[in-house]
């Protein structure tokens, strides 16, 4: 995508561990927005500290594991309009399921386009416009769709339970992180064997592994994206009973007859 829009951009924060990546994509912007005050940071906990300092105009991020910490929490966490544009190779599918629930304006693919569409790429995203690399929609349309995906097999909750166990653990370290029981999460566990079609443990951690579920880094496991997972599983628990709540007060109004549905409040106090 091509524009002839001058960009106008003031600041941008950078978070890429490859400090020749990171120093790369700063000439790139001042060479855009001249004027441009970048804060390149190599870790998730510099860019969050960067944030929490200053003001943005732009995120231009990575999304690999040496970052040491969850870059796609830390994208939902600091949008809020702000524009993002994401510079990645090989995206896992878990990762491409959160990029596409959250209104990201650039996902460039370094794997599949060169230099020259890189920096028509950027220019649009500080011009206001939506550049996803052909590659990466295409695999959006067609992985997120498939019926074998991940997404159309597992529940969310599953998926939830999948991030947790994909490192290894066991029922009960498995449970005291989800706040379950470990008969739950055997319950769990067997449902993920069979709808995954794995014998063992050791097949779950690849398959988890495989997806982007968990990531295995010199710092820690990092469970992209799962904050967001949790908190939308504890969203439709919520919902859940709302409604059933809901519906037991209305089958209550229904049944029960006029005059027991007076408010002890409502009745006369008698003397003491």
């Amino acid at each position: 995508m091509e524009t002839t829009s001058t960009p106008v951009l003031r600041s941008a924060l950078i978070l890429k561990a490859d400090r020749l990546a990171s120093e790369t994509l700063r000439l790139a912007l001042h060479k855009l927005a001249p004027g441009v005050q970048v804060v390149t940071t190599h870790t998730v906990r510099q860019a969050y500290d960067a944030l929490a300092r200053s003001r943005f105009d732009l995120i231009v991020t990575g999304l690999d594991a040496s970052l040491e910490g969850d870059a796609l929490q830390l994208i939902a966490d600091h949008m809020n309009g702000l524009p993002v544009f994401v510079v990645g190779t090989q995206l896992e599918y878990r990762t491409l399921v959160v990029l596409q629930s959250l209104p990201i304006r650039g996902v460039f693919d370094a794997s599949t386009e060169g230099p020259e569409a890189f920096h028509s790429a950027l220019r649009a995203v500080i011009c206001g416009q939506r550049y996803w690399s052909k590659a990466v929609q295409d695999r959006v349309d067609r992985e997120l769709t498939a019926a074998q995906s991940i997404c159309q097999h597992l529940s969310n909750t599953e998926q939830l339970v999948l991030s947790v166990l994909g490192d290894g653990s066991d029922d009960s370290t498995a449970a005291q992180a989800l706040g379950v029981s470990p008969a739950t999460i055997s319950t769990f566990r067997r449902k993920l064997h069979r709808k995954l079609r794995v014998q063992h443990r050791g097949e779950l951690m690849r398959v988890a592994a495989i997806n982007g579920f968990v990531r295995f880094t010199p710092s820690g496991v990092v469970r992209p994206g799962f904050a967001m997972l949790a908190a939308e599983c504890l969203a439709r628990k919520r919902k859940r009973r709302a409604a059933a709540e809901a519906a037991v007060t209305a089958f209550m109004l229904e049944n029960t007859p006029e005059q027991h549905l007076l408010r002890p409040a409502a009745l006369p106090l008698k003397s003491a």
